[in-house]
């Protein structure tokens, strides 16, 4: 096994890339796609990550600060939408059915509906 990690052979480009699809909301699976990267690797990224290993560690913190700041930008307009402040793109308060059902299907553990049972 080579001594220079897979991850080095990634290019700031395209870890670039990855965040900027990632800050956009573009599904993980799908933003390693467009990188030349299998979602397996990320996995696999992550679990170094997970033993402290670097540069994984740093590059899987950069990841997830990415995709958590998608998150808090739709959270940004929704709260934005529930106070009736104006938004610079024009849409008119209370029409955020379409940022709530995204944040329903790429996050349902966090923001999905669910079931109570009595």
């Amino acid at each position: 096994m080579s001594t220079r990690s897979k991850l080095s052979r990634l290019s700031p480009e395209d870890k670039a890339k990855l965040c900027a699809l990632l800050r956009i909301g573009t599904p993980q699976k799908w933003a390693c796609r467009a990188i030349g990267l299998t979602y397996d690797t990320l996995t696999n990224y992550r679990k170094r990550a997970a033993r402290g290993e670097e540069p994984y560690r740093s590059f899987i913190r950069d990841v997830e600060q990415a995709q958590a700041g998608y998150v808090i930008e739709r959270l940004r307009v929704l709260n934005a939408d529930a106070i009736g402040t104006p938004l610079t793109c024009g849409r008119e308060r209370g029409d955020n059915r379409a940022l709530k059902w995204l944040l329903d299907r790429l996050f349902p553990k966090d923001f999905g509906w669910r079931r109570m049972r009595l």
